[in-house]
């Protein structure tokens, strides 16, 4: 604990010198939204800020439209070089290939996608099957086509980038959660791996309304995986938004109504029940690493006052706090300072009972793997938490629990130790900034916090934004160079790995961006792993200076995001000697002995760069 505060600490103190030497934001990469006449209709490229259709050689990589004026229902036409192959498209678009289309004197292959009534993601797969040199550009056109018109010819800006195929880390997971009928779509996995991804979290689709679907998913899924050496995840897919709620699961808020939006965290009934089922069909399929994303809660300082609750209650301050007694939870909640120990005991009983909720869930999965005569010890299980697009996040309080992730929502990290093997914070910096200036030490920030509240008893893997979450790129968007420095800063917190949230289409420069990163990481993946963070061991006047200290040697972060070049002198203040090396290129820079105690290093057009320092 003493080195996290210290690192803490030090951080502050250098966040505290003046912005213009130091500073941590970059500008947000925001455009307009396509527009076309109401009358008329069309589709625009969304993968990206820069408008620029990504691809690689032998790599199936994504590209992302969205219709224009979608009433019009208007079908989709793609003419691309014959170099590309357009290989699938995700969920409710049916695709052919339409023979071949000539343009200004150039033939090209055309593809026509109809989309379904309830299409809404126009996420295409793609792959270059010739092997082109990177920063070659290619043209291709795109087009829609309604009832009453159609759209001009649009121009495809493609361009070919070059992705290293890299080993994945042994000890870090790297991995990329999306729907299980997208994994299933997908030709191969390989694409994936050699990029550096080793897990994929796969949207089961396993509850009661969905469960045939969903096996036919994991069943696809399964031999691509084994064949790859993927790793599965499988998120299970929480009932409770569509079907707990509207029963005997909706809470009873403080004003005495039932809310159908919340749970009553006692509920173990009906739906309950078939969740835990939905988790053994996933077991019996041999997954044994489930994921969770339940943001369950939103008011969760006006519930539950149900009687079973104010039950559980009363025994918990029997069995913890004898001395304290309330006379009504509605009482409670309406006048906390009246009594202010026990709505503080109430707070922390009712987080106690969001992470019993997932408790029993584990439970019942390592029982159930006893029964089927696995070891339960090859149960793993993570936790997507801590949104906080539209309120400060826990990093920002002096105490966490003044925070609306504890209060409303009712997470206190603290408790699912022992429940959950992985926390992943979501940390999506450009969706929490609000169209402001990016904030990039969000996902340092994000990871720090859940690591100090569990005293580094949990491993953090925060789960990243690749630029398409909740809004398209002409909204917001975070390009692959702020990719890579996000990935950087979340190691530099204590990150034990990290991922990528599902709706966040991967094009080939983002694949770039991650296996440039996995890349570099490999040479201190021990030091990353066994290691933790202290940032007092090194210190510079005009740059963020992070390390993550091992037996083995230490992981060095220097960054800063102004567009200023900046020449920084990293000074070590430590026992650290070693050689410095510059995880990018593989040179050595420096070496640090008693005679030599700094070194130097340039952010020029690259804000965030990453070093070791080991013994020779």
């Amino acid at each position: 604990m003493k080195k996290i505060f210290a690192a803490l600490f030090a951080l502050t103190i250098l966040l505290q010198l003046p912005a213009r030497e130091i500073v941590s934001t970059m500008e947000p990469l925001t455009t307009k939204r396509p527009y076309l006449p109401r009358k008329k209709s069309g589709y625009a490229l969304v993968s990206n800020i820069e408008k620029i259709a990504y691809t690689a050689y032998n790599t199936s990589s994504c590209i992302h439209f969205t219709p224009v004026n979608p009433r019009h229902q208007p079908v989709l036409y793609l003419a691309l070089p014959k170099a590309i192959k357009l290989e699938g498209v995700f969920r409710w678009i049916d695709l052919q290939k339409n023979g071949s289309w000539q343009y200004n004197g150039e033939e090209f292959d055309l593809y026509c996608a109809t989309p379904q009534p309830k299409a809404s993601k126009y996420t295409f797969v793609w792959k270059l099957t010739r092997q082109l040199s990177a920063g070659t550009r290619l043209k291709g056109y795109y087009w829609g086509k309604y009832a009453k018109g159609e759209q001009a010819p649009q121009l495809l800006d493609i361009q070919v980038v070059d992705i290293p195929e890299v080993k994945g880390l042994a000890k870090l997971p790297v991995y990329w959660s999306m729907p299980g009928d997208f994994f299933a779509m997908l030709p191969e996995f390989d694409s994936i791996k050699k990029c550096g991804i080793n897990h994929i979290d796969i949207w089961a689709y396993m509850n009661p309304d969905e469960a045939q679907w969903g096996s036919g998913n994991l069943a696809a899924i399964a031999p691509k995986a084994a064949r790859s050496g993927i790793k599965q995840i499988a998120w299970i897919q929480e009932w409770w938004w569509a079907q707990g709620q509207k029963s005997d699961g909706a809470a009873i808020m403080a004003d005495g109504s039932k809310n159908t939006s919340q749970l009553c965290p006692s509920y173990r009934g009906e739906w309950y029940k078939k969740l835990i089922e939905s988790g053994k069909m996933i077991i019996d399929r041999g997954i044994y690493f489930h994921s969770t994303d339940p943001e369950m809660y939103s008011k969760g300082d006006q519930l539950c006052c149900c009687q079973l609750c104010t039950d559980n209650f009363r025994k918990f301050l029997q069995q913890n706090h004898p001395e304290l007694n309330f006379s009504t939870l509605p009482e409670l909640a309406a006048n906390p300072a009246a009594n202010r120990l026990a709505y503080n005991a109430w707070r922390d009983f009712k987080t106690r009972q969001y992470a019993a909720f997932f408790g029993d869930y584990r439970k019942a999965m390592e029982d159930y793997m006893v029964q089927q005569g696995l070891d339960k010890r090859m149960f793993k299980f993570m936790i997507y938490s801590s949104y906080h697009r539209s309120f400060p996040g826990m990093y920002t309080h002096k105490d966490y629990r003044d925070s609306w992730t504890y209060n409303k929502g009712l997470e206190d990290p603290k408790h699912f130790i022992g429940i959950f093997d992985y926390l992943a914070p979501m940390s999506y910096t450009e969706v929490y900034a609000n169209y402001q200036p990016y904030d990039m030490l969000t996902t340092w920030k994000d990871t720090v916090v859940q690591r100090k509240i569990t005293n580094d008893r949990i491993p953090v893997a925060p789960i990243l934004s690749t630029g398409y979450p909740f809004f398209y790129a002409f909204d917001c968007d975070i390009n692959a160079e702020m990719l890579m420095y996000v990935i950087y800063e979340a190691i530099a917190g204590g990150a034990k790995g990290f991922g990528f949230w599902g709706e966040c289409p991967l094009d080939a420069n983002d694949m770039r961006a991650i296996a440039l990163c996995v890349k570099s990481l490999q040479p201190c993946e021990d030091i990353i792993f066994n290691g933790r963070p202290d940032d007092s061991l090194l210190q510079a006047d005009n740059a963020m200076v992070k390390c993550v200290n091992s037996p083995r040697g230490a992981w060095v972060l220097v960054s800063e995001y102004s567009k200023n070049p900046k020449n920084v002198t990293v000074k070590v203040k430590s026992a650290l000697q070693g050689k410095v090396t510059d995880l990018a290129s593989g040179q050595t820079i420096a070496v640090i002995d008693g005679n030599n105690r700094n070194f130097t290093v340039t952010l020029d057009k690259q804000r965030a760069k990453i070093f070791s320092i080991t013994k020779e």
